[in-house]
């Protein structure tokens, strides 16, 4: 029968990440996280170490955190390590670089790839589901738990915990257990994940690992979801009114670009009667009238009249 080695200071790891991940979007596209660990033991050098889909190495930041990963996509994870390791007997493959593969870090470290962290980027509507495949045990329990508290939320066998949380975040963390040897306290819904008593033969990674599902409200498309009009300036003096069309959801996300009505020369008020000269020497008192925001113009010069000659003479007052 296989048998777990017990690590007891995943727990104290997942309450530091527990009390300091969280989201600071509510109403957006993506999702933000940011992870901690304030109570790394085993070492004075750490990483928080980022991987890709491959699981290679993405990202790496050195520690001690906290660390901010923005822009997550709806659908997406991120699954993050925690390295720690004593730098006077560091192991072989450190610092970790991008693009390696973190399994070749080999030597005296904290249980890194035992201790990971499950970023998921999940709309309201969306399902929470996990699936743990165990290395052992013939019994399987799934927890989603409250991270600020460590509360549990709801449990079962499946990992599938519906579609019906509200926004914000939640842990789900599976247990693996041997029934032959079971832990002697397994935590209840409504009871707290501090309530397990870490005895008996389970998955070491149990309090060490979690996918923390972030539910945001994901805006969808200005086909399908509200939209608003609210002003805006489109950089053009002859317009007036200028109004964009946004989502109402999310106003960053425009679905009408910024655009007002067109002042031409039939809009009461837009245009401007001013002095001109006709280029005729001989005349005088010219006028124009044109569109007051950008100069063009609506009626050309004209209206200039002959001076007064000496032919006129007859025509004026004498003293």
């Amino acid at each position: 029968m296989k048998k777990y080695n017990i690590i007891k200071m995943c727990s104290q790891l997942l309450m530091a990440i527990a009390a300091t991940l969280f989201s600071t979007n509510i109403i957006a596209q993506t999702c933000d996280f940011t992870v901690n660990n304030a109570d790394a033991t085993g070492g004075d050098t750490e990483y928080f170490v980022e991987l890709d889909a491959a699981g290679n190495i993405a990202n790496v930041t050195p520690g001690p955190g906290p660390i901010t990963i923005t822009g997550v996509a709806p659908g997406s994870v991120v699954e993050v390590l925690h390295l720690v390791y004593d730098s006077a007997n560091p192991p072989t493959n450190v610092p970790p670089t991008v693009g390696a593969d973190p399994t070749l870090i080999d030597g005296c470290t904290n249980d890194f790839l035992s201790a990971r962290v499950l970023l998921e980027c999940l709309c309201e509507e969306d399902e929470i589901s996990a699936t743990y495949v165990p290395g052992g045990g013939d019994m399987l329990m799934y927890f989603l738990i409250d991270p600020a508290t460590g509360a549990i939320l709801d449990a079962n066998t499946t990992g599938n915990f519906g579609a019906d949380e509200a926004v914000g975040d939640y842990f789900v963390q599976a247990l693996s257990y041997d029934s032959a040897n079971p832990p002697t306290t397994i935590p209840a819904v409504g009871g707290n994940i501090s309530d397990f008593s870490a005895d008996g033969c389970y998955n070491p990674d149990f309090l060490g690992s979690a996918c923390c599902a972030q539910k945001i409200v994901c805006c969808g498309d200005c086909d399908t979801q509200p939209t608003v009009d609210l002003p805006c300036d489109d950089g053009n003096d002859c317009t007036v009114d200028d109004v964009e069309v946004v989502l109402d959801c999310d106003n960053t996300i425009v679905c009408t670009p910024c655009a007002g009505t067109l002042l031409d020369c039939a809009t009461a008020s837009a245009t401007t009667t001013q002095p001109c000269e006709d280029g005729d020497p001989c005349t005088m008192g010219e006028m124009e009238v044109i569109l007051t925001c950008d100069g063009s113009i609506c009626e050309p010069c004209s209206g200039g009249v002959a001076p007064p000659t000496c032919a006129d003479a007859g025509a004026f007052p004498r003293n």
